[in-house]
């Protein structure tokens, strides 16, 4: 007989009353004071007389017992069932942070529902824990607060956090496309190194067509920062080639140099032109370098891949790019990049940015 064919079920237990801690008190000091052998037997009788599980007998137990002395003044230990029924009572009052913590509780659930913002449960928790400690009177972790969430403790629901509900099958690996342009394995840093500003990982994300407007987004390795911009005549190579002449024009060459250092594509065919992106048009000089990461490996842009999944939250997967407004996407942009993200120590992607920048 295997687990699915066992019909052995847990039995259901009632909750105890104060009568029941009294009839505890009063068996369990007696069998003491008796001084009887067969401990283990006699609590697995008195679970079954007061239908509790063992486990929860020894628990109660423990947390009733108390020390008294005795007429000769010598202490000993027995059980109280007030002792018991007090501290007990603080422990299965789950909802006690609730309120104590209900302003911040508050301030958590606005912040999270607000279609202008895109910070999680956990980056607003830790942030106010750790770069604001003395807001609010009292606070819970992350943990808490999804727990809360879970069972139905607070406005926020399940169907308001994406990734809670997201389950997504694994894609077999495909075989057989060529990978352009030198190779990310030639990249002077490995794939975890991260303390150089300015190497950036690049993509497009497509709208409801092909041809369709196609948004080109950049995402700095280091800070997180990513820039979004709208590509009129779909994805081809032309639009990325001018959409990186773009950004030359508004940072200047000697800036640019030092910004976008390089930066890493998958083998979409809108990145064909790679050799004219790496130098200055109508030039030989050289302004960045260009790595193209293997075939169907997208982990190998893991920040790319997860600021365009950022993206989706405001502009879902199918919906026409051509019909989003330019004020939209650079809200959505503002949005990403003042996310305090984990990874940052909980700051935001634009101060960082920032701070880097004005280092140069």
């Amino acid at each position: 007989m295997n687990h699915l064919q066992s019909n052995i079920f847990k039995p259901k237990y009632n909750h105890l009353l104060p009568c029941h801690y009294e009839y505890i008190q009063q068996e369990y000091n007696h069998f003491v004071s008796s001084k009887k052998k067969g401990k283990t037997i006699f609590m697995r009788n008195l679970a079954t007389a007061i239908n509790t599980s063992l486990s929860n007998l020894y628990e109660i137990i423990k947390d009733g017992t108390v020390e008294v002395l005795n007429s000769q003044l010598i202490p000993r230990k027995e059980f109280s069932s007030t002792a018991a029924l007090e501290k007990r009572k603080h422990k299965s009052n789950k909802r006690i942070k609730l309120q104590s913590a209900k302003e911040f509780i508050e301030y958590v659930t606005e912040s999270f529902l607000d279609p202008n913002s895109m910070d999680s449960i956990d980056e607003l928790c830790q942030y106010i824990n750790i770069h604001e400690p003395d807001r609010f009177p009292d606070t819970v972790c992350t943990k808490t607060f999804y727990n809360y969430i879970h069972k139905g403790w607070v406005k926020v629901k399940r169907i308001d956090c994406p990734r809670i509900l997201r389950r997504r099958a694994k894609k077999p690996l495909k075989l057989g496309k060529r990978q352009k342009g030198t190779s990310i394995e030639l990249r002077p840093f490995g794939p975890n190194d991260r303390s150089i500003f300015g190497h950036w990982e690049g993509d497009c994300v497509v709208g409801k067509q092909t041809r369709d407007d196609t948004l080109f987004t950049l995402v700095e390795r280091q800070t997180r920062f990513q820039i979004i911009m709208r590509l009129n005549k779909g994805r081809t190579a032309k639009q990325v080639f001018m959409a990186v002449n773009k950004l030359e024009s508004e940072y200047g060459l000697s800036l640019f140099k030092k910004i976008f250092k390089s930066i890493t594509f998958d083998n979409g065919n809108e990145f064909s032109r790679f050799n004219d992106i790496e130098k200055r048009p109508n030039s030989k000089e050289k302004r960045t370098s260009v790595f193209f990461a293997h075939p169907y490996s997208s982990w190998e842009r893991g920040s790319n891949e997860h600021a365009n999944g950022l993206i989706r939250y405001k502009i879902p997967k199918g919906y026409p790019i051509s019909k989003v407004s330019n004020e939209k996407i650079k809200n959505v942009s503002c949005m990403i990049n003042n996310k305090r993200r984990k990874i940052l120590g909980y700051r935001s992607a634009a101060e960082l940015f920032a701070v880097a920048c004005a280092s140069l």
